[in-house]
């Protein structure tokens, strides 16, 4: 008690000081958190709505459903990239490697997004991989954020469906998120 006392007469713009600073703490990380909220709905709807991206996703669609006749690993080498089928994948796969990056340095709401497009990043992950995989012959860097957070996705989704009974496979899960977050990417 004497610490205040004497510090309240000694310096008496000690305490208001401190008050603010704690104050402007707990504001910049509420306007930090809106923020992340606002980045993520504005991708949100700049996703649904761009034209281009509506229609790159119509194609993909129509890609996978051809995925017996054609495959995917096809649309990611270099002598189809320049077909509007390869556009449209790179339009999609560009626009989640955009966010992936978004979330992986804390710019978007990485649980927001997961519970709006979760399936969507998990099944392009799953189903689309041979693409992907073909696309990393040329790049090893191409999409791997957009695969790191898939994974992160996949694996949060893993807990989801566990009904929890399974001791060892949710202790599985727990160490595969251990070794996520230990992959030492530069994003």
């Amino acid at each position: 008690m004497k610490f205040v006392h004497d510090t309240w007469h000694n310096s008496p713009t000690f305490f208001p000081g401190l008050f603010g600073a704690v104050f402007a703490w707990f504001s910049i990380r509420n306007q930090k958190r809106t923020s992340r909220e606002k980045n993520s709905l504005d991708f949100e709807a700049a996703y649904k709505r761009n034209d281009k991206v509506v229609e790159a996703m119509d194609t993909v669609r129509e890609i996978y459903r051809k995925r017996g006749t054609q495959p995917l690993a096809h649309w990611g080498t270099r002598e189809a990239e320049q077909t509007p089928e390869a556009k449209a994948l790179a339009i999609i796969f560009n626009e989640w490697e955009r966010c992936a990056n978004a979330v992986n340095n804390g710019l978007y709401d990485d649980m927001y997004l997961y519970r709006v497009y979760g399936s969507t990043l998990i099944h392009l992950d799953v189903h689309f991989d041979p693409y992907i995989e073909e696309r990393r012959k040329i790049n090893d860097r191409f999409y791997r954020n957009m695969k790191i957070l898939a994974l992160k996705w996949r694996i949060r989704r893993a807990y989801e469906d566990s009904s929890g009974e399974d001791k060892s496979y949710i202790s599985q899960l727990k160490e595969a998120e251990k070794l996520v977050k230990q992959l030492k990417i530069k994003f």
